[in-house]
């Protein structure tokens, strides 16, 4: 199965779009949170 027609079937589940929006936003904020922490030199690495 190549990746185009797992991503088809795994969107044609019920509620997955909504799912990966919420996954996408949840991301967002991390990425944006990361970048806060690191400008205010908070970095853990």
């Amino acid at each position: 199965m190549s990746a185009r027609d797992w991503e088809k079937r795994v969107l044609s589940t019920e509620g997955a779009e909504e799912r990966v929006a919420e996954i996408e936003q949840d991301l967002l904020l991390a990425n944006r949170l990361t970048a806060l922490g690191e400008d205010a030199g908070l970095s853990q690495r």
